[in-house]
């Protein structure tokens, strides 16, 4: 196991990524993470309004460049799984942390609790931990939409191997699709190998 770095959290803020015209998801995101027991305040964050994937880069993009510090950015559907904390021991020199998402390819294990993304979708949680400079990585890159490529980008980036943010059910405001039941992606063969204590 390499060294752990959880002093590099410290000052870490929360940012919500709301459009003005969904008032109820940012209530419902509120009551969500007071049921998980988090006290931190949350920042909400107006989002671009395009029904569109343009609109949700911009609104990452955005986000990150006004951010000081480490930023956990939530998209306003997020929902919280039992085991979710903000207590964490990221890997050192890490840049992204990546709190759920959906694997397109098998995440490389680093240990028990943290991965490689190698081919990862999905934007509702992670941890930036100098966010301009990711928002400038981003422009730089012209990356075209979110999915899959923040998450391609050639940083330091972690995924924990059990997912603790997930999506919540209900409409997406991009496409439409219906979400029937809370989300989190996690591959019931990772969770066994995990649970076994195989880490490769």
């Amino acid at each position: 196991m390499g060294r752990r770095d959880p002093a590099s959290l410290n000052g870490l803020t929360v940012a919500v990524i709301n459009l003005d015209r969904r008032p109820d998801r940012y209530a419902a995101l509120t009551e969500r993470w007071a049921a998980a027991g988090q006290t931190r305040p949350l920042r909400r964050f107006p989002a671009v309004d395009t029904g569109t994937d343009d609109g949700c880069l911009a609104s990452h993009r955005q986000l990150l460049a006004t951010a000081d510090g480490p930023v956990l950015v939530l998209e306003d559907d997020s929902c919280f799984a039992p085991q979710f904390t903000l207590d964490l021991a990221p890997p050192a020199g890490w840049d992204v942390l990546w709190l759920g998402g959906q694997h397109h390819r098998e995440p490389r294990p680093v240990d028990t609790v943290w991965a490689r993304p190698r081919y990862m979708v999905r934007t509702h949680a992670y941890i930036a931990r100098r966010p301009r400079r990711l928002a400038a990585l981003m422009q730089s890159r012209a990356i075209p939409r979110m999915d899959p490529h923040l998450a391609a980008l050639p940083l330091n980036q972690y995924v924990l191997r059990i997912h603790t943010v997930g999506q919540a059910a209900g409409i997406s405001d991009i496409d439409g699709h219906t979400r029937t039941a809370d989300q989190y992606w996690n591959r019931p063969d990772s969770i066994v190998r995990l649970l076994r204590g195989n880490t490769g």
